[in-house]
């Protein structure tokens, strides 16, 4: 039986939370979920997201992983996001689907992108990011009288966060400075 044959109008959920209620009436979420676990009535899903026009998204995240980059990467975020508009959560769906993309991971699975660290679990249509952590390797320390190029205040970290250039972002001036290639994090060069 195809989903375009399945029409849901009148049939009822026999089984957990929304046993009895018709599934034209189950929130998206829990219709996701269905479909992202590969439930047994994962058919009758899919055939109600399509009736809806729902879309079946290419990653999911976590309510932690937008708990914790809310505290950790917000500064990241707000330097990286593709306009004024994107969200955390957007962000994080299009740099956790950008992580996934350029495949760069440490040897415990993490997906290491813009100085920061994803845990992905692949479900069974898309990941979903479980969490998001900011990567201690990428993380640079200078000596305390090292001052920044753009604000000239005295700096005690930088963090990078792009693996394939040569960048740093200052914490305290919130500014992405540019370093040619091949400076060593030195507060005299390092050339």
């Amino acid at each position: 039986m195809s989903k375009e044959a399945i029409n849901t109008h009148h049939m009822i959920v026999d089984f957990g939370k929304h046993k009895g209620e018709l599934y034209t009436r189950i929130p998206v979420n829990y219709l996701l979920w269905m479909v992202n676990t590969n439930h047994s009535r994962v058919k009758f899903a899919k055939a109600e997201l399509d009736r809806r026009g729902t879309a079946l998204p290419e990653i999911d995240v976590s309510g932690h992983a937008i708990d914790r980059a809310s505290i950790l990467c917000r500064k990241i975020w707000h330097h990286t996001k593709a306009d004024a508009q994107e969200g955390l959560h957007a962000w994080l769906c299009r740099v956790g689907k950008e992580a996934i993309e350029v495949n760069d991971t440490d040897n415990a699975g993490r997906y290491l992108y813009l100085g920061m660290k994803f845990v992905f679990v692949q479900e069974s249509e898309w990941p979903v990011m479980k969490t998001v952590m900011l990567d201690s390797k990428n993380r640079l320390r200078f000596d305390d009288d090292w001052r920044c190029p753009q604000c000239n205040e005295q700096v005690e970290k930088f963090q990078m966060f792009r693996q394939d250039e040569v960048a740093v972002y200052h914490v305290g001036c919130e500014q992405v400075i540019e370093y040619p290639e091949g400076w060593d994090g030195h507060k005299d060069g390092g050339f």
